[in-house]
């Protein structure tokens, strides 16, 4: 362990992977910069420069993200007022060389910089910086049209045509801005699902002693909100995931098939009923991560399910095996003969309002799924996944 508590190995591997990501954002900005200079050698350097800079900024925030998110606003604002000043030089002065493909290389980086400030950044700082950001690309969009500028007898006559396309053109900040926001309120939507479970749980805890009856619909809302949120870090996840594909590591460690065997103790322990798991440990390590993580949510719903729905003491099976065509789990419940009177009728059985969610999970990975009733009086949950999921055998 090295003194700060971070074991050595992650450290490194750690500082190995912001290496490779600032060389890589190195690279690019180097790739574009001399592209953009090799189309317009001769472009006015009042365009030219502000947008170089703006693209090294989003370089650096992108390579040593998220090491860098404390300094995206303050960097953002800098360059966005860099960037108004040059544009406004350019307009007002005799005509010159034109931008080429500054401004629009410039309009690009502005609209991912301004999501980032509208997406991390907090407080009024964050509002000025995000407004100023989308002023100086608005300004953008006269060199981009190569609009009359100057003072000579080409000048602008008009005040409606430069006020139309500076409107035009900060749609593309106003996009950014928008997703960032977005991004942030679900995010807030989520702490206040997980806020709203903590106090329906203490909430439940009084009701207990007082009104047992009403504590199944506290429960019941516990668990919608619960689901709400899984719902909305699966989403924050993939999007993380994406953004990071192509690296042989995560920051974020999921539960997956490998483990099942907790899952169903702690059910079984918890006296809800009889369940049996039949899984091949050597199909547990072959499913790569995503398809390991689907399977457990999978069964995590499904034994939701059963509690909610199933007679008391009904016996479950996890079953997770292959098929001619990949990977099959089945979990099924079937009401023991002594309490089938109390099993909700076949086909009357509400699925989790988190199942549909799974099908979308499942079926995105190639595969299939379905839900339904399983006679004489149980339940069924199949999920299907393609062979691809799996690693080739050594």
């Amino acid at each position: 362990m090295s003194p700060t508590g971070v074991p050595v190995e992650t450290a490194r591997s750690h500082a190995r992977r912001l290496a490779a990501r600032a060389l890589l954002a190195a690279g690019a900005l180097v790739l574009v910069l001399t592209a953009a200079a090799a189309v317009e050698p001769t472009g006015s350097p009042l365009l030219a420069v502000p947008a170089a800079l703006t693209l090294g900024v989003l370089a650096v925030v992108g390579g040593g993200w998220p090491r860098t998110r404390r300094i995206v606003a303050p960097a953002t604002g800098a360059v966005s007022v860099v960037s108004l000043t040059g544009t406004m030089a350019w307009i007002t002065g005799p005509t010159a060389a034109g931008g080429g493909p500054w401004p629009l290389l410039h309009t690009v980086a502005l609209m991912f910089l301004v999501a980032f400030v509208c997406r991390w950044s907090r407080g009024w700082f964050a509002v000025v910086v995000a407004g100023s950001t989308v002023l100086a690309e608005a300004v953008l969009g006269i060199p981009i049209t190569a609009l009359p500028h100057g003072s000579g007898e080409g000048a602008m006559r008009s005040w409606w045509d430069p006020v139309a396309v500076c409107m035009f053109w900060s749609l593309a900040a106003l996009v950014g801005a928008g997703a960032g926001v977005y991004l942030r309120w679900l995010d807030a939507r989520r702490a206040h699902d997980v806020s709203a479970m903590v106090i329906q749980a203490q909430a439940a805890a009084v009701l207990l002693r007082s009104d047992p009856d009403a504590v199944e619909q506290v429960l019941s809302r516990i668990e919608a909100d619960g689901t709400r949120a899984l719902a909305s870090m699966d989403r924050t996840i993939r999007m993380l995931r994406d953004l990071d594909h192509g690296t042989t590591t995560s920051h974020t460690t999921l539960p997956g098939a490998a483990d099942l065997p907790e899952l169903v103790e702690r059910y079984a322990g918890s006296g809800e009923g009889p369940i049996e798991l039949h899984v091949e440990p050597e199909l547990v390590m072959a499913l790569h991560r995503e398809a390991g993580t689907t399977v457990y949510r999978v069964v995590v719903e499904a034994l939701t399910n059963v509690r909610r729905h199933a007679s008391v003491g009904a016996v479950v099976t996890v079953s997770l095996a292959r098929s001619a065509r990949g990977v099959v789990l089945t979990v099924t419940d079937q009401a023991q003969p002594d309490h089938r009177v109390q099993a909700e009728p076949l086909g009357q059985r509400r699925s989790g309002v988190g199942l549909a969610g799974l099908a979308e999970r499942v079926e995105a990975l190639g595969g299939t799924f379905t839900a339904g009733p399983l006679p004489p009086a149980g339940w069924r949950v199949r999920a299907t996944l393609p062979r691809d999921l799996l690693e080739p055998a050594r």
